[in-house]
């Protein structure tokens, strides 16, 4: 899913695993759509989840008898962005896993400022 401001504000799952994607819109000014003419520089972000909990995470290739080949599931996808996303040009990708601490319970208020209450949260006050 890409991140437009003010447009989506995707959930990530906890331990869930994710490629952060940065990207730049492709402009074409010729007809021959296998040459690009000029780059813009609007920086796109996105971000692509990977399925762990249906694909495992290092799949071994063929190959021959006496060696083993393994490739990262988030290669295999990283590989494959130019296809996922058509008409930009990938400049950078991270795989991102988020963990959130399910025993930090933050009260529900409005009032005070969230960083105290996290530092109150983990004694640190």
């Amino acid at each position: 899913m890409a991140l437009v401001k003010k447009k989506i504000r995707p959930f990530l799952s906890t331990g869930a695993l994710y490629l952060a994607v940065r990207m730049t819109s492709i402009n074409s000014k010729s007809k021959d759509k296998t040459k690009y003419q000029s780059v813009k520089k609007r920086f796109v972000n996105a971000i692509v989840g990977i399925p762990t909990d249906i694909l495992p995470r290092f799949i071994v290739l063929p190959s021959d008898p006496n060696e083993i080949n393994i490739i990262f599931l988030d290669d295999i996808i990283r590989f494959s962005l130019g296809k996922i996303f058509k008409g930009y040009k990938i400049q950078e990708t991270v795989s991102v896993k988020l963990t959130r601490d399910a025993e930090l319970y933050i009260d529900n208020e409005f009032t005070g400022s969230l960083p105290d209450k996290i530092k109150k949260n983990l004694g640190k006050e």
